[in-house]
């Protein structure tokens, strides 16, 4: 119920894909991409290996299905697994994009770190996160945090754990909409209902939901693309 609305969703996937520096014959990992919808249109339009790797087994069997209209040698790979302990062998990818929005709780620092170790040397990565603009009040934090398993941080503060992993060039983009673009809360309820039923209905209509939509509405929060680069001799 996260995941970029379409009036960000458009521009947002033609960003990354020009911050990946795309080319034929390139190894692009996807981690919380499960839906498929990127995967697929990365890899038939650009003609690249894509695998993706998703906690959520449901997710994972809707991407397969999305995928498997494609050519077998175009369609992207898809995996059961965890942004934190990825299925991979080390230094194997050119790029990857990492929505931690879809992830459910996870330590953002170990998951830069197996990132850092699939990828290349000088390898990219694009980051989707939620980062405060001013100093969150700390029950609304704890509040946010409990209901998606996820700490929104201050961009320096994300900036730091990608540091940490051995990444540089560092920037970060905020994609929120106009307050007056967000999707209502109803348009969002139906968007959980679709993805997890009755789940996915009852948390999109939580009030740490309401509270999300709010900060984001305020321009407090933000939908935020950090980009980086995988220095070498780090996440071996």
């Amino acid at each position: 119920m996260v995941q970029p609305w379409d009036l960000v969703a458009g521009p947002l996937v033609r960003r990354i894909t020009d911050l990946l520096e795309v080319a034929p014959g390139q190894d692009i990992v996807s981690i919380g991409g499960g839906e498929g919808r990127f995967a697929v249109w990365l890899a038939g339009r650009h003609r690249l290996t894509v695998e993706v790797v998703d906690p959520d087994p449901a997710a994972v069997a809707r991407g397969e299905q999305a995928a498997a209209a494609m050519p077998r040698l175009e369609r992207p790979r898809f995996q059961v697994g965890h942004a934190t302990d990825l299925p991979h062998e080390s230094q194997v990818f050119d790029a990857a994009v990492l929505d931690l929005f879809t992830l459910g709780p996870i330590a953002a620092d170990r998951a830069f770190a197996e990132v850092a170790r699939v990828l290349r040397p000088y390898g990219r990565l694009l980051v989707l996160a939620p980062a405060w603009h001013t100093e969150p009040d700390p029950s609304l934090e704890r509040r946010l945090e409990a209901a998606f398993g996820l700490r929104a941080m201050m961009p320096v503060e994300w900036k730091r754990l990608l540091r940490d992993a051995r990444f540089v060039e560092i920037a970060a983009e905020d994609w929120s909409a106009d307050p007056g673009e967000l999707p209502g809360r109803w348009l969002v309820a139906l968007r959980g209902w679709r993805v997890a039923g009755l789940a996915g209905l009852r948390a999109a209509l939580s009030p740490a939901a309401r509270d999300f939509l709010r900060e984001l509405g305020s321009r407090r929060l933000a939908l935020t693309l950090f980009h980086a680069v995988r220095w070498p001799g780090g996440g071996s």
